[in-house]
């Protein structure tokens, strides 16, 4: 490891056996202190950095694999590299400290404030010859950087031990960027750019949390915005564990926020209580909402409210009121133009018809859904409206029909990276194809659904 990273600076570089044999052990086989060290190469030889290396990491003798010594090894090649670096670049890496979980070359060039008008990506691209940052995988096309967390965690302390730079304002920065970028996602997730948004959302996560978690006792409305944002991503793709803590933490300290942004909040975790399973804490939360809205009227957010308590009738076994409550929104979104939610909720009548035995009210909702999710460009609300129509055309026998709406939906849901709704299809599939005796192909589809379920369930956290 420690060659390939020489050579990768310095092709030129040489040293013999013994003397790299050395320097590994010197650093505890620490790969993040291979790498710091090997980035010295274009200044050092082997045999001096072996020297330098000796001076400084004073840990001979026995006990060297224990895991508070390997600590101290690694944070003595971090002291080392950042004697190392000049003001511009400590200024730098100090600053980057404030992403979690990576940045774009767009956050960096918005975030971070460098002295003497320096280019971000040119100390970037520095700091990342010496191994101090690294670039990860790009989204779309664009760069993006990332800090080992040890890296991340040294550079933080250092920021709040020494005077350095222009650290003032980074978190606001940070901030701003986040929350604009994160507004912009969001938006964007039911329409045509849906896929791409979602993959943002999830590529900046930790940012969006870390914005969370500083600004929900000093800015409430801030952390009510962000958590919305991750509400969007979380309703996808989960987890669960922290989908319920943001919206729970939201919502606590939510008092002084403006009635409409904790309807929004309400209606989020009542949504996801439903599915949850929690039918009790939903209504308990939709309800509320209902009777925010009494008194500070929001049209838009009325339509959202009243589907959700329709859907949630139904769950609970009110199926009129179910209907009822559909009719209701659509009337509302009609009237405000809300042209994705009509889908929605024209698909969830859809569904309720079907269950009532009405199958041509059924296949009528559901492609007035199909069609006004695909004009939106709601890839997501496409692909459910899809399964749905597959389940009505299985139903009635046919079978070459229903097969392909559900390999439409799951291509839709497998762009989406949505695995519980893909997990759901493929199972459909099995079953549609065991039913026509094509048994290699059933288990074929049983065993891709268990492992799109098992991506789906990921971690609980």
């Amino acid at each position: 490891m420690f060659l390939d990273r020489a050579r990768s600076v310095r092709r030129d570089f040489n040293a013999d056996p013994d003397t790299l044999q050395s320097i590994v052990e010197r650093l505890d086989g620490l790969p993040l202190a291979i790498e710091l060290a090997a980035a010295r190469v274009t200044v050092l030889s082997g045999k001096n950095l072996l020297e330098r290396l000796s001076a400084q990491l004073m840990l001979d003798g026995p006990g060297r694999r224990d895991p508070a010594k390997r600590h101290a090894t690694l944070r003595q090649a971090l002291d080392w590299s950042w004697e190392l670096l000049d003001e511009v670049e400590r200024d730098a890496l100090a600053q980057c400290s404030v992403f979690c979980g990576g940045f774009s070359v767009d956050a960096a060039e918005e975030v971070l404030l460098l002295e003497g008008n320096n280019a971000p990506l040119q100390v970037l691209e520095s700091l990342r010859s010496k191994s101090l940052i690294r670039k990860s995988a790009p989204l779309a096309g664009e760069d993006r950087y990332d800090l080992y967390q040890s890296v991340r965690e040294y550079a933080a302390d250092k920021s709040r031990v020494e005077p350095i730079g222009s650290m003032a304002g980074i978190e606001e920065r940070h901030s701003e960027f986040f929350l604009d970028v994160g507004r912009r996602w969001w938006r964007a997730i039911h329409g045509p750019s849906g896929t791409v948004s979602l993959r943002h959302l999830a590529r900046e996560r930790g940012n969006l949390q870390a914005v969370f978690e500083r600004t929900l006792s000093s800015t409430p409305a801030t952390a009510a915005w962000v958590a919305l944002y991750l509400d969007g991503l979380f309703a996808i793709r989960g987890p669960r564990g922290t989908h319920r803590r943001v919206l729970d933490a939201a919502i606590e300290v939510g008092e002084s926020l403006e009635p409409t942004i904790m309807v929004r909040l309400l209606r989020a975790r009542g949504d996801a209580h439903r599915v949850w399973g929690d039918l009790e804490l939903a209504r308990g939360d939709l309800q509320t909402a209902v009777d925010l809205l009494a008194n500070h009227p929001h049209r838009w957010l009325e339509a959202q409210v009243t589907g959700s308590l329709a859907i949630l009738d139904f769950f609970e076994g009110r199926s009129e009121l179910g209907r009822q409550g559909c009719h209701r929104a659509i009337a509302l979104d009609d009237e405000v133009g809300n042209r994705i939610h009509e889908g929605l909720m024209r698909m969830a009548l859809g569904i309720m018809l079907r269950r009532g035995g009405d199958d041509e009210g059924a296949v009528e909702q559901m492609g007035l859904a199909l069609a006004l999710h695909r004009r939106t460009g709601s890839q997501q609300f496409e692909g459910a409206s899809r399964i749905n129509l597959g389940n009505l055309l299985r139903a009635q026998g046919r079978s070459a029909e229903s097969e392909e709406m559900y390999l439409e939906a799951l291509t839709l849901l497998r762009r989406l990276e949505d695995h519980r709704a893909a997990a759901t299809v493929l199972g459909n599939l099995g079953s549609l194809t065991a039913i026509g005796g094509q048994f290699s192909r059933a288990k074929a589809y049983f065993a891709e659904a268990l492992h799109e379920g098992a991506k789906g369930l990921g971690s609980p956290e």
